[in-house]
């Protein structure tokens, strides 16, 4: 009876895992084209928010987008193409061992935050944001958005690629 057909085979026998994790269970949850496309759009937009907030304050992060972020600060092209060129090599990965719908989702992901944060200062700008509160707010932000892309099987391109697949 261990595994079940649904899951995965496990390292740790039924009756410890039960009694370890009681009912909580990993198991995958199908969802609509119009949920993927929910997700993909409030993740992004709520990463982009994020991203926008340390843009504003002079920081950085990691990945990718804190490649980015290095060559916008440095060079003063735009944040949103950067990233979007800078992605582009991982897709090649992300097509050959996550499949196309996977490599679909997280290209239109990263192209929707790339225009989202080119067209982002014509729409709003920050006044006086203290720098723990938003550095801690856009944590927040890019977190949350993130989970609603990876639970959805999408991800931001770099090294959220390498997550999934790991």
């Amino acid at each position: 009876m261990d595994p079940q057909p649904d899951q995965a085979p496990s390292l740790i026998p039924a009756k410890r895992r039960q009694r370890l994790f009681g009912g909580w269970q990993a198991t995958a949850t199908r969802h609509t084209p119009l949920e993927d496309a929910q997700a993909l759009f409030t993740g992004t937009v709520l990463t982009a928010l994020g991203i926008a907030i340390l843009g504003h304050l002079g920081f950085l992060t990691g990945g990718t987008a804190g490649l980015a972020f290095i060559v916008h600060y440095g060079l003063g092209w735009n944040f949103g193409l950067v990233f979007f060129l800078v992605n582009l090599p991982f897709y090649v990965l992300a097509f050959k061992r996550m499949g196309p719908a996977f490599t679909a989702k997280t290209f239109i992901a990263v192209a929707i935050l790339s225009l989202v944060t080119a067209v982002q200062p014509a729409l709003f700008a920050f006044g006086h944001v203290d720098r723990t509160t938003g550095a801690v707010l856009a944590g927040l932000l890019m977190g949350f958005g993130l989970l609603a892309l990876f639970r959805h099987r999408a991800s931001l391109g770099g090294v959220g690629i390498l997550a999934l697949y790991l």
